[in-house]
């Protein structure tokens, strides 16, 4: 029996013809929907371990670095590594076809032992993919404090406009850390309407909603997932996929030049304002 292949794509242009969030601009995909799949696009994850032998990531152009130098004992940390990944450039041999199936992904392997990911390999992993000439990089991740040496590194991303998108997070309290940095953009997960799902951090209200509620298609048993890490992701391919390829933008350029042509309805933006883990 044949299986069907969820397209991430697609749910991001159904998603975008659906949403009526007013509480922070949602992703819009409906003129940017297309068959090229990204092609020449580039985009940095900076996440756990992705298992290059999933299915759905045979044929992806994937190049990993590895941040945390020991393996990788968590089965929770692989999946997400992989999901995330696969939301993104999964070629939907299995499960999931990625919103930009064909770009090119840079992932840089920053989460590690009890699932945490420290200030110094993130920081790491960021000025990689900056001398890479990665222009959009996700972090789905986050942290209830601040890290100095992740704000140098952002600040040195943003200099030569890389465009960050990083989680808003879930539960009680503030947006996490590094989505309220100033200079990232912080994405919430919503429902098909657009709304911010129920236990969504909204404070102060993140800057762009993304789908995150009962996205299907990254497990065998059939169940779906949700939270900010999905949305942030998507937000990214969806933002690689309008943007195509990005050229070098030059010193002093920083985000606010991918920002005017983000995939966001301009007229419902919510500016720099903010409303899953860095440690140690």
């Amino acid at each position: 029996m044949s299986r069907e292949i969820n397209d991430a794509a697609r749910l991001c242009h159904v998603f975008s013809l659906s949403a009526k969030s007013s509480d922070s601009p949602c992703i819009a995909f409906d003129q940017a929907f297309s068959e090229d799949g990204g092609l020449g696009a580039s985009i940095g994850l900076i996440d756990g371990t992705v298992d290059m032998m999933s299915p759905d990531l045979e044929g992806a152009d994937i190049l990993t670095c590895d941040f945390v130098g020991s393996p990788d004992m968590s089965p929770d940390t692989v999946f997400h590594g992989t999901s995330m990944a696969t939301l993104l450039v999964g070629q939907g041999r299995q499960y999931m076809r990625g919103v930009v199936p064909r770009a090119q992904l840079l992932a840089a392997r920053a989460v590690g032992p009890g699932d945490v990911a420290t200030p110094a390999r993130v920081a790491a992993a960021i000025d990689w993919l900056v001398s890479e000439g990665i222009r959009i990089v996700a972090l789905p991740l986050g942290s209830e404090t601040e890290a100095p040496a992740v704000d140098a590194a952002i600040a040195r991303g943003v200099a030569v406009g890389v465009c960050f998108f990083a989680a808003s997070g879930s539960g009680a309290g503030a947006v996490l850390y590094p989505a309220r940095h100033p200079a990232v953009i912080a994405v919430g997960a919503a429902d098909d309407q657009g709304h911010p799902i129920a236990d969504a951090r909204h404070k102060p209200p993140s800057d762009l909603l993304a789908p995150g509620w009962k996205i299907p298609g990254l497990s065998a048993n059939g169940s779906t997932c949700n939270g900010s890490s999905i949305a942030c992701v998507l937000a990214a391919g969806v933002a690689a996929q309008q943007l195509g390829p990005i050229p070098q933008l030059g010193t002093g350029k920083g985000s606010d030049s991918l920002r005017s042509r983000l995939p966001v309805d301009a007229s419902e933006r919510s500016g720099t304002d903010h409303d899953d883990a860095i440690s140690g």
